[in-house]
C-alpha cells in the first residue's frame, strides 16, 4: 500500500515531467477504460480508443499503451 509522502512524490513528479497539474494528469489517466465483452464462446476486454491528451500523458510519463485487446478467454458455463 502506499503511503501518503509517496504519493506525494509520485505525483510531484509526473507533474514535472508532463508540465502538467495533477488534477490534468488524474483526469487525463482516468480516461483509460476497459470494456468486458460477452459472445456464447468468449469472453474478452478491449479498451476504448484513447484521447490526445491521454496519449500525450502516457507518452510525458513513459507508459505505452495497453493492446486494444486485453484478454480473451473461452466463456464457462454456469449452472
Amino acid at each position: 500500500m502506499v503511503n501518503e509522502s509517496e504519493q506525494l512524490i509520485e505525483s510531484s513528479t509526473a507533474e514535472r515531467q508532463c508540465q502538467l497539474p495533477w488534477a490534468r494528469i488524474k483526469d487525463d489517466l482516468s480516461a483509460l477504460q476497459v470494456t468486458e465483452f460477452q459472445t456464447p464462446q468468449f469472453q474478452f476486454f478491449q479498451r476504448h480508443e484513447p484521447s490526445k491528451n491521454l496519449l500525450s500523458t502516457l507518452k510525458s510519463l513513459e507508459i505505452s499503451m495497453p493492446k486494444p485487446v486485453l484478454s480473451i478467454t473461452p466463456a464457462t458455463t454456469e449452472m
